[in-house]
């Protein structure tokens, strides 16, 4: 007995692409509306059926040759055996795996995606590649933003080649789909999310910025960009820095320059979130003039307790703010203490050397 013949004595399957399941899988892949209707939408592969949460799950499918060779993946599971070419016929990919699933769209309310000074959100504007969506939403939940909100116009995020491109990121990313987008990112801005629009009038480099807040970035139409309504509503333009001849970025990529920045700027937060003490020293011909200890016990970056702490001994010492030449960025990094001497002053000192040196961090 063949093991064709075996399943369909333990299983009836599936033969024809007349089958009133199959003509629905079909049409929830190429339809958003019957997707928005049915509140359903369609996963493919291995990785995609393992990953799904069983609340979500509504039912699998599988090729005859797939059930062969995995029955024992589907203990526990209800599905349908289809015959092989009925599953090429029906699969949206061009090697099929085996196995789809109806799954459950999920919902979540814009009150999620908001983490107090956690936040990090992506807005979109009307993005219309399915592969550019899939790969942001991927991308976020790798950098560990609180969620995506997207306006009505942007591609459905259920289409089938969104949801192969998330790579299964669709199951943890929580979404906000808003038909007035200027409406929502108000409300955004009234829970103290400071928005940041990446456009080309951007005087300010990406990188510039402090993120460390509640933070959400916009980013628009693949080929028109942000509407001038929405980039409006930005706090602060924000600019990529091009090399060559190129305009721009592709909007998928330059959402990860941003969202990555991010998470680089809290990273280095949590790390250095702690006690900080500063002995600054003002020295001529080998004797102290003056000298002050600065002491931060504030949750604020590394960076920020150093430049706090420079701004608040020259407001005491009646200085002008050093700059940072080469050398003392080397200097510090090395050996967590610098010397500014009268190349870094703008104005002329009456003294050799003003020191700075970290002489406690937790």
């Amino acid at each position: 007995m063949t093991y064709k013949k075996k399943i369909c004595l333990e299983k009836s399957m599936i033969t024809s692409t007349s089958n009133q399941q199959m003509k629905n899988l079909m049409l929830l892949m190429k339809k958003a509306k019957a997707r928005n209707e049915q509140e359903l939408f369609v996963v493919e592969g291995r990785k995609m059926f393992q990953e799904v949460p069983e609340e979500w799950l509504k039912q699998v499918y599988v090729s005859e040759s797939f059930f062969a060779e995995n029955d024992k993946m589907l203990a526990g599971y209800t599905y349908e055996i289809v015959s092989d070419s009925v599953f090429k016929a029906v699969s949206d990919t061009q090697t099929p795996q085996g196995i789809l699933c109806l799954v459950r769209k999920p919902q979540y309310r814009l009150e999620e995606l908001l983490k107090g000074a956690d936040t990090h959100l992506l807005i979109l504007e009307s993005i219309q590649d399915p592969g550019n969506l899939g790969t942001m939403l991927r991308t976020g939940e790798g950098a560990g933003i609180s969620g995506v909100v997207m306006n009505h116009t942007t591609v459905d995020l259920f289409n089938p080649k969104t949801i192969r491109s998330t790579m299964g990121s669709i199951y943890r990313m929580p979404f906000f789909v808003t038909r007035d987008l200027e409406e929502t990112i108000c409300e955004l801005k009234n829970a103290g999310v400071k928005t940041y629009a990446a456009h080309l009038k951007g005087k300010m480099q990406y990188d510039e910025p402090d993120y460390t807040g509640a933070t959400a970035f916009m980013i628009g139409n693949e080929g028109n960009g942000l509407s001038d309504e929405i980039a409006d509503l930005a706090d602060t333009y924000i600019k990529i820095p091009m090399c060559g001849q190129v305009e721009s970025l592709n909007a998928a990529i330059s959402a990860s320059l941003l969202m990555y920045e991010t998470n680089r700027q809290r990273r280095i937060r949590s790390m250095s979130q702690g006690r900080m003490r500063i002995w600054f020293k003002m020295m001529k011909d080998n004797h102290l003039l003056r000298d002050t200890t600065i002491t931060d016990e504030s949750d604020d970056t590394r960076t920020h307790k150093i430049f706090r702490a420079i701004d608040e001994v020259c407001y005491a010492f009646d200085l002008g703010k050093p700059i940072w030449l080469d050398v003392n960025v080397a200097e510090f990094k090395r050996h967590a203490k610098t010397r500014f001497t009268r190349d870094s002053f703008i104005e002329s000192i009456d003294f050799d050397f003003l020191e700075m040196h970290v002489i406690e961090e937790d």
